[in-house]
């Protein structure tokens, strides 16, 4: 049978028809070196209350930087219950939950103008609900670089060519019955066509996800570009399972305008403005010859905007064997991001980064608190010395 829904949230349930191929597209894990890239930087954990009771689901920022798409069962439940209290946190990708200080704030959603009759007489269950189950949610500042939205996505998920993908976060995977834990999981690229069950509601079988996936981005590669052509709204379990979608229609389109306005007022493009902080930490120190020994220096942010908008960062290491090191960024609310990596640098070579963009996954995260540099061997090289290390500094445009 289709997903049950509960009080805003997808049970994924039932088995399918055993088909006659035998290939599968479950979801896993992403990488975490992806999750500064396009489009996974750009999707995220949504948190909110329904009727008294904590869920979780997906969403993505699509068209506009300060606007999500998700689906309707994330925000509206039968009875007419509103969700409140929605949360989005962007690229996160950990075991744990994100906290407080991971979250930033929803200020309203719009959800499509059928879905809460529909819940109502035909069930949140059916295929007619399913068909409007699709909503946009704005905030008061910026929540990430946005993805492209296809205006019709249906020519791209018929398609028996176009590689598409389903990014979100399964609280428990279907394929495996695995917890997921709060990290972001996609199903990686398959080209299998979705099938038409009634208006913009399709179903792909053999793509599975999991419980809390739902509003996830429908991803379709057009040229080099990973586009928004739908977003998850249901499924069923099990090896022949399948994932069913929304598509991308002018209903989307016109409900994302009007979130736009909702969110930056009368005159959409309006920009925040910017303060850039620069903080430096010069404290000479030691990087061992050991593998998998750290140096570990801090910069505190005192003051700065609301949200970052940029990062750049520059790093100085006495070395002649750069080629073996590994350096990352750490932010206040935990969020990591490399700088090098080993072999990055070519033989022989010293640590000398410049203002080396690294927003990555910090955009839209909160500046203020302790950055962490940490930078260290990988390699124990005998008769090699330490290398000193000579500053590091770290540039925040924030909002």
């Amino acid at each position: 049978m289709k997903g049950l829904i509960s009080a805003g949230v997808i049970v994924l349930s039932g088995l399918l028809t055993a088909l006659a191929q035998s290939y599968h597209y479950p979801s896993y894990p992403v990488d975490q070196n992806l999750l500064g890239t396009t489009p996974y930087s750009s999707v995220g954990l949504l948190d909110f209350q329904s009727d008294g009771y904590y869920f979780r689901g997906s969403a993505a920022v699509v068209e506009h930087e300060q606007v999500v798409y998700t689906c309707g069962h994330n925000v509206l439940s039968v009875g007419g219950i509103e969700s409140t209290e929605l949360l989005f946190s962007r690229a996160w990708s950990d075991r744990r939950a994100p906290g407080w200080v991971g979250f930033v704030g929803l200020r309203g959603f719009l959800a499509h103008g059928s879905y809460s009759s529909l819940i109502e007489t035909a069930g949140p269950d059916s295929d007619a609900a399913f068909a409007t189950d699709f909503a946009v949610a704005y905030a008061r500042f910026p929540l990430g670089e946005p993805l492209t939205a296809l205006a019709d996505g249906v020519p791209s998920i018929i398609s028996e060519t176009t590689e598409k993908m389903i990014i979100g976060y399964p609280a428990r995977l279907d394929f495996k019955n695995r917890n997921g834990g709060y990290l972001q999981h996609a199903t990686g690229p398959f080209t299998r066509q979705f099938s038409q069950i009634a208006g913009q509601f399709y179903e792909v079988q053999q793509a599975t996800t999991g419980s809390g996936n739902s509003g996830g981005p429908v991803m379709v590669l057009e040229g080099d570009e990973w586009k928004v052509a739908g977003v998850l709204t249901n499924g069923t379990t099990g090896w022949f399972g399948t994932a069913g979608i929304y598509v991308t229609d002018s209903v989307a389109t016109n409900l994302a305008a009007d979130a736009i306005t909702l969110a930056t007022g009368e005159t959409p493009g309006t920009t925040w403005p910017t303060t850039t902080v620069t903080v430096s930490n010069n404290q000479p120190g030691i990087v061992a010859n050991r593998a998998g020994r750290y140096l570990r220096r801090t910069l505190s942010v005192k003051s700065a905007g609301s949200y970052v908008t940029s990062v750049s960062f520059s790093l100085t290491v006495s070395t002649n064997s750069g080629q073996e090191f590994r350096a990352f960024i750490r932010s206040p609310s935990g969020r990591i991001t490399p700088l090098i990596e080993p072999g990055d640098l070519a033989n022989g070579s010293a640590i000398s980064l410049n203002q080396v963009e690294a927003t990555g996954p910090f955009w839209a995260t909160k500046p203020a608190g302790t950055w962490s540099v940490f930078v260290g061997d990988t390699v124990t090289t005998t008769g090699q010395p330490d290398s000193p290390f000579l500053g590091a500094e770290l540039a925040i445009t924030s909002r």
